[in-house]
């Protein structure tokens, strides 16, 4: 596995992934084919702007898997900070451990700048939440949508 800089994201090859990440969420509404794709179409774009605006540096990685598209990692490398913005693995390649991967190359990197890395894990998101809790991140702040989650490279608590 390798992080592969996207210094000119695709945006088609963008959507295709987070459409193949979300699209399971949306099926379980009945919706149509083509309403499902406009949803997803919406979604995706104001997730998209809302990372711009906040990140404006923030950088696109690819994971690639042997020579294959298997997901994707949004991250903003501050000076003081590393924020994962997002992660997304394709279905068919999630459990293979890339996510872990992905993890444990920003926390080394992290470890290096005796920096914290930073993220938002979305409060239905038990699972996640848990897998980052396992990968040594700590709550540190909570509101009605999203978990702020910090891994301190010294290990000291920076929870409440």
């Amino acid at each position: 596995m390798q992080l592969v800089r996207m210094d000119h994201p695709d945006e088609e090859l963008l959507f295709g992934m987070y459409a193949a990440v979300y699209r399971r969420s949306f099926e379980q509404w009945g919706l149509g084919e083509r309403e499902t794709n406009q949803i997803l179409q919406l979604q995706y774009r104001a997730k998209s702007m809302s990372y711009r605006n906040q990140y404006p540096q923030a950088i696109d990685f690819l994971i690639d898997l042997d020579n294959e598209a298997a997901g994707i990692a949004i991250v903003h490398e501050g000076t003081t900070l590393l924020s994962l913005i997002d992660l997304m693995v394709l279905p068919h390649f999630q459990r293979l451990g890339l996510g872990t991967q992905v993890i444990r190359l920003l926390q080394s990197e992290a470890q290096q700048r005796d920096i914290p890395v930073k993220l938002h894990v979305d409060v239905s998101n038990t699972n996640a939440y848990n897998w980052y809790v396992r990968m040594g991140f700590e709550e540190v702040s909570s509101t009605l949508t999203h978990h702020e989650m910090i891994w301190n490279p010294n290990g000291d608590s920076l929870g409440p």
